[in-house]
């Protein structure tokens, strides 16, 4: 889920404070599965 937010941030030109931080997030969404 938080990929594709991430991808329709991108295609519709979010600042990148925030898509960087949405990319913080999906990291850390991603760590916690490896767990």
């Amino acid at each position: 889920m938080r990929n594709i937010r991430l991808k329709k941030m991108i295609q519709v030109g979010m600042p990148d404070v925030v898509k960087k931080n949405e990319i913080r997030l999906l990291q850390e969404a991603v760590n916690n599965l490896l767990i």
